[in-house]
């Protein structure tokens, strides 16, 4: 699959809460949330590249342990948006300051369905881009404990969406819930990030 193929299925009608219900079936859909509270917007981006050998790849980032409800979690580049930016420009000024890629470099060839956070209170608007200009990746050391890279045919694999057991943090208590997740390398995915990566899946593997 190349870009302009990716390019054509965002461009048709996205799954939303069908995709994000697989993969976070704790959540409701976001129009709940929108109407009695008031979340903080951020926005992420997928980003792919092709690596030396023309494989379509993705980054992923692991957050380091910090005191804070997504602490040690694998997610995408991304974070709060600022005054007079656009909900694109956050996800490019985002990824620039968290892996070092340039934001004139990257190409906005679509955006996946915005999902709302519980227990940080984030209305989350993903984008997916693409670089042809692939420098080293720089890590934001405060934000970025590790760097993933991940072949864009294991998010398609049926076989990685896997259920494990997870101790989340909400409204001051320690939840135990059975959750899914994709196993992307080794690396449990789960939570908003699971989600958005789904509803991505789900894209690629409509005809």
């Amino acid at each position: 699959m190349n870009i302009e193929e990716i390019k054509t299925k965002l461009s048709k009608p996205l799954p939303g809460y069908d995709a994000h219900f697989k993969l976070a079936p704790y959540r409701k859909p976001n129009k709940h949330y929108l109407k009695n509270f008031e979340p903080k917007i951020a926005s992420t981006l997928i980003l792919l590249f092709n690596d030396s050998a023309e494989n379509l790849k993705f980054v992923l980032i692991k957050r380091p342990p910090y005191d804070g409800v997504h602490s040690d979690q694998f997610a995408l580049p991304g974070g709060k948006k600022e005054a007079n930016e656009s909900l694109s420009e956050t996800a490019l000024r985002e990824t620039e300051e968290e892996i070092g890629i340039k934001q004139n470099t990257i190409n906005i060839i679509g955006k996946l369905s915005e999902i709302y956070v519980p227990p940080s209170n984030f209305l989350i608007h993903p984008f997916v881009g693409f670089t042809e200009s692939i420098t080293p990746f720089v890590p934001d050391k405060k934000e970025v404990e590790q760097i993933i890279l991940v072949e864009l045919d294991e998010l398609i694999k049926e076989k990685n969406i896997k259920q494990t057991t997870k101790q989340v943090r909400y409204k001051g208590e320690n939840l135990k819930l059975k959750v899914p997740y994709i196993d992307l390398n080794g690396n449990d995915v789960w939570g908003a990030t699971g989600a958005i990566l789904n509803e991505l899946k789900m894209i690629l593997s409509s005809a």
